[in-house]
């Protein structure tokens, strides 16, 4: 592909220049082949030794290693995994073979670190079905190579045991792996989902080859003198633009490699063009896939070779008559890859944040029954596991872990709760204020519902060719998610009735692009859209985006805000009133009595949980009668939207876009040099930097100083305390790239997308929620280029709750991550995003789960057709239901499925509970199947009017709620009439309250299940005649 000039000229010492970053993988993965062995990459700064990497690895990450540094002054205790991991990798692959680049650093290259003895520790072992090998020999080798025992494999270096079990993840391995023994002899091998423990594919065979940690070491030595490896190429970069040495810069070569434009809206037209362009060239290489896809767009043989991979951009060299033609470029896609991102399974939710497995001793939760107490650990009372829970007055209640479903972590403001006592009628009251706002709300979502059930007007013009038009500019490929959100838009905008949809995504999942699919629909059906946002910077951004994808296919896009001048708003109503405009985006200027929006269509609002209550009200008047589309970043509890089902539509979004990296995120003590060398970087790619430094009295200190230092580049403050023009005109200066380093509060915390900003700086990260963290670090990572988010702390030790939130951001780098780390303050946040209300105030008073429970039945009470109570019944069993410690050895794994056990609300979720088991822990024994049941049983109850079951040897007793005179005859009729082969006979006797007991006897004590089961079924027919 590239002349052998070049290659030669680098082997004797030269230079070559004229490469781009996206053309330079490509060069060095021929480099390997022309030397016929692999050689070390050494960059003078580490985070452009990694933006490199990133680049390659998006090419092809077979064939590219990365070195980063072990420590650095800077470099904290107990943070650094990803850098274990690569050196990790970089070890295991230069000892199994040289046919590598190794990129890395200056510092790294000549750090060092490794023992001189390693490869005497060196082991290379390989596992296949059907092996015999003994399942404590295996354990001992993981053990040998370093590797930590633990309860449960999440974390790379670590290894379970459980039974006939074994869980090990290697740290060069993206995914930990599961072997299954049945005594000495594997059954299975799998790769299994790191978060939801559950096997993602099996496999035959698996091959591990790792050095052994405790050898005796003699001394030290670098990593280019461990891999027996002399070729070292020197990388300089400067832009786009990359040259390679090995010696003079005298004796250099051109390669002239330039980007070139591919024009057309689709991959046919594209396609012509790259024809066009690469006619001329004598070497034609295609980039891609090496049979079908793009390349069926030019005749057969066009192209001299075709190179498998991937890459983002073209490249035309006149100066070698050398056309290379990107795949992804055809289509207008862009695709990364990252080292570490896991393969994820189907079931997607993480363990359930709610679980007592996730609380400590000390930490508050609440009861149903008893209200909030302190947990004090698992305890065994009576021979049996239980909670200890204390309570006012010192007092103990013991929970035993079969119904731990009453029991659920406390979250609720943030203040500190206080502590119920056990006699006072204090918590029953709490619980009854609760239920009445429960009631509010309900009835708030109910008249929702109503406006929702009443014709539209008009009707909008169903999906044509112009949708197609918007569709392909888009630059990103769709996220099966964003797909499927976009198609429910369509599909309530095409429905007879007014649309009241909430999208609910993370930070950066493409929200606003399901928006702008929403807001042409209405365009191209004459109607008006207005986009509703809290702030001007968000309503800034929203109209750049819309401008700079809608106006192009003649829709009219404003900007109403009160920073407009009063002439400017005038002509803007106006205009308005006179159908000169599409689309209004807006502040809550857009809600006040002298803006007129006739015929008004699509109604869109971004985090409405952030507009005051005055607002909301001018909201609801608004809204009636037209399609309203909700987006929110706030992660709607999973309670929630199982009660909302066909009362609110919720679009789920979950899954990140291809084309974002994850960001490399660091934590390190702050040091200015530290600082001034990464934003030395990111100005050295022609970036900008986001500084963020919460205390405002010192932010312009910090500008000077930064000023000083960078005095070609323009420094700038942002802050709350600004004017509001003032901090307006920073923020979109920032925008348009006129600002290089942006010093800033949280303020940027949400609506600022620049694309062009890849590296922020958080001073005294320690202060900030995890939560705060995660939704500022996506300010970054917007585009295609590797992101930098720097951690900085004070030199002092670290509290443990501090420290677990920054490893927790530092491990959860990939977007998307959010929804996999704490995040209970942000989904208060979205039961207000659900119901418009603040219910802050009695979510505190019996804690979020409570009152998620409390609304929960509110609403079902509403939907319910016959006002059967849908509380699940109590149920006793005389049989063994429990999980047996010789079953799951881990406590916190116990604990953790009697809470997912005991709170399974639909079959799919028992379904997927009971896979779970068998997966992780293996066969599941008769005693956890009864637990099991006994869930399955509740949930089944919940639409009888059975409240009480007790199974006693060979008998079973049901208690029901009193039941209507009409439905009475019903009932007596289908019960006494049920029939089973193990039922001897049925009994019937009414309680003094009213209540009806329902007395069933066995043939045999082992039939229970199978007789409850059945006898839940003709329940079924009772409700529906």
């Amino acid at each position: 592909m590239f002349p052998e000039k070049a290659h030669r000229l680098l082997v004797d010492g030269g230079t070559v220049v004229g490469l781009t970053l996206d053309s330079a993988p490509i060069f060095l993965k021929e480099h390997v082949a022309y030397k016929g062995v692999g050689f070390f990459t050494e960059f003078r700064n580490e985070d452009m030794a990694f933006g490199f990497y990133a680049s390659c690895i998006d090419f092809n990450e077979d064939f590219f290693i990365f070195y980063p540094s072990s420590q650095t002054k800077e470099s904290i205790p107990g943070f650094g995994l990803e850098n274990e991991r690569f050196r990790k990798e970089t070890l295991v692959k230069l000892g199994t073979s040289s046919s590598f680049c190794c990129i890395g650093s200056t510092n790294s290259f000549k750090e060092l670190s490794i023992p001189k003895n390693i490869k005497e520790g060196a082991t290379q072992q390989t596992f296949k079905v059907g092996h015999s090998i003994d399942i404590a020999v295996v354990s001992e080798t993981f053990f040998s190579v370093g590797y930590k025992k633990c309860n449960t494999t999440t974390d790379p270096g670590t290894y379970s045991l459980r039974g006939d079990v074994l869980d090990v993840f290697p740290y060069h391995f993206r995914n930990p792996f599961r072997f299954s023994f049945n005594f000495d002899k594997i059954e299975s091998i799998a790769l299994y989902d790191p978060n939801t423990q559950l096997t993602i594919k099996q496999i035959n065979k698996l091959s591990l080859f790792d050095y052994k940690e405790r050898l005796k070491t003699i001394d030290n030595i670098d990593v280019i003198e461990h891999s027996g490896l002399t070729g070292l190429i020197l990388v300089s970069v400067l832009g786009e633009d990359v040259s390679l040495t090995t010696g003079s810069k005298n004796m250099q070569v051109d390669l002239g490699l330039k980007k070139i434009n591919l024009s057309g809206k689709t991959a046919n037209k594209r396609a012509q063009s790259a024809l066009s362009l690469s006619l001329s060239a004598s070497k034609r290489v295609f980039v891609g896939k090496k049979d079908g896809g793009s390349l069926e767009f030019f005749e057969p043989g066009y192209f001299t070779d075709v190179e498998p991979g991937s890459t983002n951009f073209s490249f035309l060299s006149e100066m070698f008559s050398t056309a290379i033609i990107s795949e992804n470029d055809i289509n207008s896609i862009k695709r990364t890859r990252s080292r570490w991102s896991p393969l994820l399974g189907q079931e997607r939710s993480a363990l359930d944040k709610n679980s007592i497995a996730r609380t400590s001793v000390g930490d508050f939760v609440v009861h149903r029954d008893f209200g909030i107490g302190v947990y004090q650990g698992i305890k065994t009372k009576n021979y049996r596991e239980s909670i200890e829970i204390e309570y006012g007055n010192n007092t103990l209640v013991y929970v035993s872990l079969e119904q731990i479903s009453l029991v659920h972590r406390y979250v609720g403001s943030g203040k500190k709760p206080k502590v119920s006592t056990l006699g006072s009628k204090k918590w029953a009251s709490e619980v009854k204020r609760a239920k009445i706002a429960a009631e509010n709300v309900a009835i708030d979502v109910f008249r929702g519902y109503s406006n929702k059930t009443q014709p539209r007007s008009f009707s909008y013009t169903k999906e044509n060719d112009l949708d197609g038009l918007l569709s392909q500019s888009f630059s990103f490929i769709e996220t099966p998610d964003q797909k499927t959100a976009i198609n429910d838009v369509f599909s309530d905008m095409n429905s007879s009735t007014p649309m009241d949809r909430l999208i609910c995504g993370d930070v950066g999942f493409g929200k606003t692009e399901v928006a702008i699919r929403a807001i042409f629909k209405a365009f191209l059906s004459d109607r008006v859209s207005v986009f509703l946002c809290p702030t001007t910077i968000l309503a800034d951004q929203h109209y750049m985006t819309c401008h700079e994808r809608l106006e192009t296919l003649g829709v009219s896009i404003s900007l109403l805000s009160r920073f407009k001048s009063k002439t400017e708003q005038t002509e803007i109503i106006n205009n308005l009133k006179m159908g000169k405009i599409d689309v209004l985006i807006g502040t809550h200027r857009v809600l006040s009595g002298d803006v007129d929006i006739p015929n008004l269509g699509l109604l869109i609002i971004d985090e409405e949980h952030r507009f005051g209550v005055k607002h909301k009200e001018t909201i609801k008047k608004i809204r009636d009668g037209v399609d309203v589309l909700t987006l929110t970043a706030t992660p709607i509890p999973r309670t929630l939207q199982q009660t909302l089902v066909g009362l609110k539509d919720v679009s789920i979004m979950l899954t990140p876009p291809k084309a974002r990296r994850p960001i490399l995120t660091t934590v390190r003590y702050f040091n200015w040099s530290l600082v001034f060398s990464r934003i030395e970087f990111e100005l050295s790619r022609s970036g900008q930097v986001y500084f963020l430094n919460n205390d405002i009295t010192s932010i312009p200190s910090i500008v000077d100083r930064l000023s000083s230092r960078f005095p070609n580049f323009v420094v700038a403050g942002a802050s709350g305390k600004m004017k509001s023009k003032d901090l307006e005109a920073a923020v979109l200066s920032f925008f348009k790239g006129e600002i290089n380093i942006l010093v800033c509060t949280t303020i940027i915390e949400s609506g600022l997308d620049v694309t062009n900003a890849n590296s922020i700086i958080i001073k005294d990260a320690q202060n900030f929620g995890l939560a705060q963290l995660y939704q500022i670090r996506g300010r970054v990572g917007r585009g295609d280029r590797q992101a930098y988010c720097h951690l900085l702390v004070p030199r002092t030790e670290l509290d443990r709750s501090a420290f677990k939130r920054l490893r927790s951001l530092e491990r959860n780098t990939a977007l998307g991550s959010g929804y996999n780390i704490s995040m209970q303050d942000l989904e208060i946040r979205g039961a207000g995003t659900v119901f418009g209300h603040k219910q802050s105030g009695h979510m505190s008073l019996v804690g979020f789960q409570m009152y998620c429970d409390l609304l929960s039945e509110e609403i079902k009470k509403r939907t319910s057709p016959d006002n059967i109570n849908h509380i699940a019944p109590q149920i006793k069993t005389s049989l063994p239901a429990n999980i047996e410690e010789t079953y799951i050895e881990s406590m916190s794994s116990r604990v953790d499925f009697y809470y997912k056990i005991g709170t399974m609300s639909t079959q799919e979720r028992i379904e997927t509970i009971k896979k779970e088991l068998v997966d992780v822990f293996g066969p599941t024994p008769i005693s956890t199947k009864n637990l099991i049941a006994v869930a399955e049983l509740k949930t089944l109850y919940k639409k009888t009017p059975f409240i009480y079951i007790n199974h006693e040897s060979k008998r079973i007793e049901l208690i029901a709620n009193e039941i209507e005179k009409k439905l009475l005859p019903s009932f007596l009729s289908k019960v006494s009439g049920f029939a089973h082969p193990q039922v001897i006979n049925i009994n019937f006797r009414d309680k003094k309250d009213g209540r009806i007991r329902v007395d069933i006897n066995l043939l045999k004590v082992p039939a229970v299940f199978d007789v409850l089961f059945s006898f839940a079924r003709l329940f079924d027919v009772i409700n529906k005649g």
